[in-house]
């Protein structure tokens, strides 16, 4: 890599009544440089399901497993550089299944039933692999607009898909907190991957939905190219997103060139 590149992160999660009640959300946010000068990180949003002692517990559970499965594993990154982007799919993959099965033991310990989403995404240099199971999301920042990378696992989305009600019309649908798919779920779940370039400048977005249920995508595009820095951005996408209607997660990483 030519150009020295840094990662920077940004993140915050509250409850949809801070202080009076526990936050079902998880965060983690990680970020680095290797030996050779090549900025890798992971950044995980997860939304427990399954009522407030079990909503939290399973998002925990998705956190700590995920990164510590990716802990494991950033010593194994092949020399091959075409090998790298399959070794991280399959490595995203396999954390998020782990994770279900953990959700699974601890339920079945505790005689509870929990459940999680969960949105992730390995930054290594130029590349972005991201993963998704549930209506947690993420996003690319580029060019003034915001695409949005995961597809969610919900009801509203196969419906919309199905040609039965349109986009504008999931928006409002009465059962748009319906999902199909989560980890801890009876079913093991279906992970969806994706990978993206991540280049300089441009900035991911993962968040609950208690964000991109609350703020369109031209409102958090304003508050990221308004803001000065990732956290002033942060901070502000959280203040507009709290109607007390959900809890709230949201990261944003950016690729900058390193100050010389």
């Amino acid at each position: 890599m030519d150009e020295q590149l840094q990662f920077t992160i940004a993140a915050n999660t509250d409850s949809k009544y801070p202080g009076k009640r526990k936050n079902q959300d998880a965060v983690y946010a990680f970020a680095d440089v290797s030996d050779d000068n090549i900025p890798y990180g992971l950044l995980i949003v997860a939304d427990g399901v399954g009522g407030q002692k079990g909503g939290s517990k399973a998002s925990q559970i998705t956190i700590e497993t995920v990164s510590a499965y990716l802990e494991k594993h950033w010593s194994n990154i092949p020399e091959d550089p075409a090998q790298i982007e399959p070794f991280f799919c399959e490595v995203l993959e396999k954390s998020i299944l782990h994770a279900h099965e953990n959700i699974l033991i601890q339920a079945r310990h505790h005689e509870n039933r929990m459940a999680s989403t969960v949105t992730c995404a390995v930054v290594y240099g130029r590349l972005a692999v991201i993963a998704n199971v549930g209506d947690s999301r993420t996003y690319i920042h580029r060019k003034n607009m915001l695409e949005q990378i995961t597809k969610d696992h919900s009801l509203v989305q196969w419906l919309v898909e199905q040609g039965h009600i349109s986009p504008e019309e999931a928006l409002n649908h009465p059962y748009n907190n319906v999902l199909m798919q989560a980890l801890g779920a009876h079913e093991t779940p279906e992970v969806s991957v994706f990978t993206e370039p991540f280049l300089v400048d441009n900035i991911l977005l993962l968040c609950s939905d208690g964000v991109w249920g609350t703020l369109s995508d031209a409102e958090m595009v304003a508050l990221i190219e308004n803001a000065g820095d990732l956290e002033t951005a942060v901070t502000d996408i959280m203040t507009n997103a709290q109607d007390h209607s959900d809890d709230l997660t949201i990261i944003l990483a950016q690729l900058n060139k390193a100050q010389s």
